[in-house]
Order: structure tokens, then sequence, then C-alpha cells
């Protein structure tokens, strides 16, 4: 695991709610901004397979 700065979007939601535990996740990314940007598509499919799993999971609390 490796803390970067990122994450404009989690900084948005706290300001709206400083009560909230905000994370950012994503792909690697190279050359961000520029025009050798590119991304490493195998964690792309990491990064999907993650997201399907926190959503699942939030599924099964809201039944709780």
């Amino acid at each position: 695991m490796e803390t970067i700065h990122a994450g404009l979007e989690c900084g948005m939601f706290l300001k709206l709610n400083p009560n909230l535990s905000v994370s950012s996740i994503g792909p690697t990314i190279r050359n961000v901004h520029t025009i050798e940007e590119y991304v490493e598509v195998e964690g792309v499919q990491i990064i999907w397979e993650v997201v399907k799993a926190i959503i699942d999971s939030m599924g099964n609390l809201m039944l709780d």
C-alpha cells in the first residue's frame, strides 16, 4: 500500500461533511496530465474487482 497526493473528490466530500471517512483508489497512471499519460491496464481490472466487492458488501450491510 502506498500513500500519495491524489483524490480531489475526497476533499470535496469532506468539505461538505467533515464527519465522513473517505478513501481514494485507482489504477496506476503514469505521466499524468501530459501527452505521454497512460494507465497500467492490469491495474484497471484489479480496481474494478475491488469496487465490485465494496458495492456488494455495502448491499449486505444495508440489508442487516
